[in-house]
């Protein structure tokens, strides 16, 4: 049995004993449990929502046929159980995903059991941060156990382009891609936010206040997302977002081993924004030509960027220069 075909196995196993929990376990302790349940509770514990009991299952047995899509996509489709950059972030992200639905459905079922109402169901805060800890352990434990596993061999790649630097001199290379769209949204989000403030402000007792957050949210979302840019130089590469280039990431020279050039289309990622699955994503601001850093782990980060070509060439004349010194 393949390496692949055991990581499903073992995967599989688990989300089946979960979701025969998720049945087995509520249906043991129906006759104990008011109908409705108590499914959400404000921040001072007491309950606030309701639903019924079957509705209650029905969704916690839709989220795990989510998770499992998820991890069926990740394996059959992107070859994460064959790469560790990718294996350990799934993993880590099903373990914890997974473990939140069986304890957040616990959770729920003890605030609810034995009680006469649904009004006296109750969830302190001591079972909230319970819940916290248990996904975050989830998850290491997921990243921990997914690094037993096969690296493959580094695949061939074509050589990307290059350049001749000048000794002694300083070069740099910065460039940026604008998405126009996302750009109008953060202008339509801020004008709107000001716009609905100042209502706010006038008329106090319109209630308009509660379209603020989602205005100012939009606004700031299209801003950070509308444009992305790329510098090469200093033995770094600095990914920044927005008009103020924040926030940014850096990238040292020591963990790439090249860049290439590529033309990407948002139909072939999955569409606009930060597509894939960790080691293999593409920043996709608009279609077209793409630069591609190869990560020395083996993953790949694609950024849709103008003058790729240059900027690869940078990249590589500057890890070509690395090796040659003594």
């Amino acid at each position: 049995m393949s390496y692949r075909s055991r990581f499903l196995a073992v995967c599989g196993a688990g989300a089946v004993t979960a979701g025969a929990l998720l049945v087995a376990v509520p249906l043991w302790l129906r006759p104990r449990l008011p109908e409705p349940l108590a499914v959400h509770w404000g921040p001072s514990g007491q309950a606030d929502r309701t639903g019924s009991f079957g509705t209650a299952m029905a969704l916690d047995l839709a989220m795990l046929g989510l998770i499992v899509a998820f991890l069926l996509y990740a394996v059959l489709h992107r070859d994460a159980a064959d790469h560790p950059d990718r294996r350990r972030p799934v993993a880590a992200l099903l373990a914890g995903a997974v473990t939140l639905v069986l304890a957040v459905r616990a959770a729920t079922l003890a605030a609810n059991l034995d009680r006469p109402d649904w009004r006296a169901a109750e969830l302190p805060l001591m079972p909230v941060l319970f819940i916290l800890l248990a996904v975050v352990a989830a998850g290491a434990l997921g990243w921990a156990a997914a690094a037993h596993g096969p690296v493959p061999p580094p695949r061939e790649t074509p050589a990307g382009p290059s350049m001749r630097l000048a000794a002694g001199r300083r070069t740099v290379w910065v460039s940026s891609a604008v998405n126009p769209w996302a750009g109008a949204a953060a202008l339509a989000g801020v004008a709107g936010a000001a716009v609905v403030g100042l209502l706010a402000w006038l008329f106090p007792f319109a209630g308009l206040g509660t379209a603020l957050p989602p205005l100012v949210i939009i606004g700031l979302v299209g801003a950070i997302v509308h444009r992305v840019g790329v510098r090469v130089g200093d033995d770094r590469v600095v990914i920044s977002f927005g008009p103020f280039r924040a926030p940014a990431r850096t990238i040292p020279l020591d963990n790439l081993r090249g860049a290439t050039v590529e033309d990407r289309q948002p139909y072939q990622t999955g569409g606009w924004g930060l597509r894939g699955l960790p080691g293999r994503s593409t920043i996709m601001i608009r279609g077209g030509e793409t630069l591609v850093l190869r990560y020395a782990s083996g993953g790949r980060l694609a950024i849709t960027v103008d003058d790729a070509r240059h900027g690869a060439a940078l990249i590589n004349a500057l890890l070509a220069e690395r090796v040659q010194a003594p």
